[in-house]
């Protein structure tokens, strides 16, 4: 009887590990790219996006309306909590509005297969989106070093007005 040779496993090349954030990248900058390319995935995207906000904004409102209605006679001592509070309140009306006339025109125009067209070359789309993301990035990190150095100074308690 023959005994084989045992050869020598060959050896591995220790394999290059992507990073786990460039693949992040490219996948969220590729799959924007695909939506943000194509006029109606674009329109039913932020048809969905101005979706979620009306169905998160429910709480707003009402919470807004209370905060008028109890300090409304308080209008003499505290003029410009008030004013501010009924300003508030004003805008939120006339940005719910503006935001369900644009969810519905969104909503419109992703029905409308008449009106499709696609951008391209992708390859351009995605760099863009790259480099939005990573602009965003950076700056949010900028923003989150500012913060680190903060004032230190606490918030002002809370009380009633008696």
């Amino acid at each position: 009887m023959k005994r084989a040779k045992s050869k020598k496993p060959a050896a591995r090349r220790p394999r290059k590990r992507r990073d786990p954030m460039a693949e992040l990248l490219d996948r969220v900058s590729g799959e924007t790219a695909a939506d943000f390319s194509c006029s109606v995935d674009v329109a039913r995207y932020f048809a969905d996006a101005l979706q979620d906000e009306i169905d998160s904004r429910e709480p707003r409102l009402p919470l807004t309306q209370l905060a008028v209605d109890l300090w409304r006679n308080h209008r003499e001592e505290l003029p410009e909590l008030v004013a501010t509070l009924d300003a508030l309140f004003a805008e939120r009306l006339r940005h719910d509005a503006a935001v369900i006339q644009l969810s519905n025109r969104f909503i419109a125009l992703g029905q409308d297969e008449r009106s499709h067209a696609d951008l391209s070359p992708v390859e351009d789309i995605e760099a863009t989106v790259r480099n939005v993301l990573l602009d965003s990035a950076a700056r949010a990190a900028a923003a989150d070093a500012d913060d680190e150095g903060g004032t230190g100074s606490a918030p002002p308690e809370r009380g009633s007005l008696h």
